[in-house]
This record gives structure tokens, sequence and C-alpha cells, in this order.
């Protein structure tokens, strides 16, 4: 069924504005970011609750992409009530651009798309359309003859007082609240212990070249895309929920690419944030100012950040 609550959504992955919606769940796009997270992108009522920033560094080029979309709800057939959720991810690409470029505008939709989503059984439609997401990936790189990049993501989405967080790889999902830095999120290494037990599983190995890599190929041990390296890593997410304290106790999210956490801690990066807000009063100065610390204390990655104020709760039915 069309949805009747207006959509706002701010993207790295579209070059510009759409002038209609790839599907009907995804219905409405307000504004298309830029690469830099440029600050010009209207998300109606929620702009002030959001910053993004993201910098390209010392690479050659940006890999990359992120991803909000606020009032992604669909309803279900015979059900008169609507299930809002707003969602906010990283996506981190390796080897070239298309995957985490593919994952920026189609992932949500794959996941709304689901009946699941429609049952309100969002932790089984987040697994069923990563699926589905990385099986398409696969098709792509074999109609590529041999393109085979990958990518990282780390999705937040927010029901009500609830948070549920679906992480592959290394970006990273914390939360502030009461100025302490909650993990919502574990980075997926090969030297993890079940991580590494998991590709031994499937017949694959551990090799450290400067790092620990899945057959002495790729450091994070879960990815989108990377079909040479199937089954030994893989696309299924990690999935955990947190109930929110009331409006106010649980102050911001933050979700970034490791870029930043190679030179950041969760508590730093949380002060850091919190400090630059009290500072600048909003959270794109404070998105900008954390990639460019970040930058300054040696991180030479593609280094991507979206803070959502958890403050939004207050206007979550605008």
């Amino acid at each position: 069924m069309p949805m009747k609550t207006e959509i706002y959504r701010r993207s790295s992955g579209f070059p510009k504005p759409l002038k209609k919606p790839a599907s009907p769940a995804v219905k409405a796009v307000k504004g298309i970011a830029k690469e830099d997270g440029g600050s010009d992108m209207q998300m109606g009522p929620f702009t002030g609750f959001v910053g993004v920033s993201a910098i390209k560094n010392a690479r050659a080029y940006m890999e990359d992409f992120y991803d909000l979309c606020f009032h992604a709800e669909r309803k279900a057939e015979g059900n008169s009530e609507t299930m809002p959720i707003h969602y906010f991810a990283v996506f981190d690409g390796h080897g070239g651009t298309k995957t985490s470029r593919h994952l920026s505008r189609e992932l949500i939709e794959n996941v709304v798309q689901t009946p699941a989503f429609s049952e309100g059984k969002l932790g089984e439609a987040i697994e069923v359309g990563f699926a589905a997401t990385d099986s398409h990936l696969a098709l792509q790189a074999k109609a590529a003859t041999g393109v085979d990049d990958g990518a990282c993501a780390c999705t937040v989405w927010l029901r009500g007082d609830c948070l549920i967080v679906a992480n592959v790889g290394d970006s990273r999902a914390v939360l502030s609240s009461g100025g302490k830095a909650v993990p919502l999120s574990n980075d997926h290494k090969p030297n993890r212990p079940d991580e590494r037990r998991r590709i031994l599983s499937h017949g694959g190995f551990v090799q450290t070249l400067g790092v620990p890599r899945v057959n002495g190929v790729l450091a994070v041990s879960r990815a989108f895309g990377d079909c040479t390296l199937k089954p030994y890593i893989t696309a299924a997410p990690e999935i955990a929920e947190v109930e929110l304290g009331s409006v106010g106790e649980d102050e911001f999210v933050l979700v970034a690419s490791d870029g930043l956490w190679d030179v950041f801690s969760n508590q730093e990066a949380v002060d850091f944030v919190a400090n630059m807000y009290k500072k600048e009063k909003t959270w794109e100065a404070a998105a900008k100012a954390l990639t460019t610390k970040a930058q300054s204390k040696g991180s030479g990655d593609n280094t991507t950040v979206v803070i959502v104020s958890l403050d939004m709760r207050t206007i979550m039915d605008a």
C-alpha cells in the first residue's frame, strides 16, 4: 500500500536529486547529499538533529557512502497502524565503489519491501533484505566478468524508543548515554575468535600480512560483495537491540567508518562530539570537526561520520 507520510532522505549514493523514486518502498526523496556531507540538504523537521561529514583523506578516491532515511514506514495489508522507522547507515567500500554505492541506494529498499517488514518483524526483514542484496551483488559481479569489490555496512534503525543495529564489517555505531560511550556493534575482524572459527569451518584460513586477513586477502571477516571470498566471509548481519532511556538521557548515536576508529576510541569520539556540539551548536559542525580531527590525528583512510541526536524523538510524528 502507498505510504502517506512524507519521507526525508539524505544519501551520498545519488549524483543528483531523483525526479521519481526507485520503488514505492521509499516514496519520496527530499534531499540528496554531496559526497563531502554538505549542509545544504533539506531534512524537513529533522534537519537540526543530524550531522554528516565525509572526507576522502589521503586515499586516491572516495569509497565511503552513507544513507539516511526518516519516516521509512510501510503499512501492512489490513493493518491501519503504520510502523515509522528512521534509518541511518555508513558503507565503507574496499577495492572500488560499486558495492558501497549500491548499498547506499538499495539496501533500505530491499529491507522495507520484505513481507516481514510489513508485519513489524524488523530483525527478520533485515536478515532477508541483507541476504537478497548480497545475492544481487553476486549476480552483478558475475555479469561484470570479474569486477568484484566489497563493502562493510553499519546500519541503525530507530523505532520508537528502540534502536536496532545491524552490522557487517568494521564500521561502528556508538551510543552516547549520559556522556558514556556504549558500543552498539562489534567489529568483524578475522582474528576475532568466533569469526576465525567460522572462517575455518568453511575451509578458509586467516593469515597475518601486516594485519590478520581472510585467506591472506581481506582484513574484515564480514562484507557485502567480495564474491571470490565467499563463503569464508559473509554478509549476514550481527544484530543488536537496545531500549533507549527517556529523551535527554541518551544524547546521540554516532556511526562511522573505520577511518575514524583507527585514531579514536569510542569514548574519545563521544567526548569530542559532545564538546564540539556544545561549542558550535549544530551536529553538522560537530561531524565536520570530528572528521577533520581524525585527519589531523593521522587517519589516512576515507572517513565518514553520521551523528543523529536522539532528541529527534520529540518530533518523530512530525
